[in-house]
């Protein structure tokens, strides 16, 4: 990928919206175009963070992993997003694990670069803490999330699949699941036992039917409300 592509994938991107396009420029001169294979590593925890990642195209995961070695997906971002952002302003080191989960390409920018523009250009300055602004609210998200338990966290997640991809059925919306139920289950920060018996609940509640990795959602309401961790008294 050439500057000038580079250029042009930094100003697509949603760290420069609504940001002069020239500029991408002195960032472009100062990155470079990576490509990953799925499960390559982009970043790992506590690399020093002397570069963050725009992704141009392709899908990352960034994750966690705890003490026993349990990966807990902290959330999935795709092109225009940036991965690594707040530890590379704050000049520290990353704080988590990301990878590719599908073949992706990235642009790779210097910390520094992004520090010398910030310092001359308010309008970059103000998308840059929107950003990191942005982010931190989902990562808020996932800890509300992770309070809640996991029969309620499912139907959360299946709750915004249907809304995104479900199709009416005679039976209620049909939803694949979008990822395998071990991902699925690192997403919900468990494992894929609790995983299965959190499936069974919601079957038995009559609010899902699960065949291989479809879901067919019966009770949109009752879903909703599992979700937010409350039933109708």
């Amino acid at each position: 990928m050439r500057v000038r592509e580079i250029a042009g994938a930094l100003a697509a991107s949603r760290l420069l919206v609504g940001v002069d396009p020239t500029s991408a420029g002195p960032l472009a001169a100062a990155s470079r175009a990576v490509a990953l294979g799925p499960g390559e590593v982009l970043f790992s925890e506590g690399d020093l963070a002397d570069e963050f990642a725009i992704i141009d195209a392709g899908e990352i995961r960034v994750y966690h992993l705890t003490a026993g070695g349990r990966s807990v997906t902290l959330e999935r971002v795709g092109p225009g997003d940036a991965v690594g952002l707040g530890p590379a302003l704050a000049g520290g080191r990353h704080d988590a694990m990301s990878e590719a989960a599908a073949v992706s390409d990235v642009v790779l920018v210097r910390a520094d670069a992004l520090h010398a523009l910030v310092a001359g250009d308010p309008m970059v300055a103000r998308a840059t803490v929107t950003a990191v602004a942005r982010r931190s609210e989902r990562l808020m998200d996932v800890v509300k999330a992770l309070a809640a338990d996991v029969p309620s966290r499912l139907a959360s997640y299946l709750f915004g699949r249907a809304l995104a991809v479900g199709r009416p059925s005679p039976e209620g919306l049909v939803v694949d699941l979008g990822m395998t139920k071990t991902e699925l289950a690192s997403t919900l920060a468990t494992g894929p036992e609790t995983l299965s018996r959190a499936f069974a609940r919601l079957r038995d509640e009559g609010l899902i039917e699960l065949e291989g990795s479809t879901v067919t959602v019966l009770d949109v309401g009752g879903l909703v409300r599992r979700g937010a961790g409350y039933d109708e008294g």
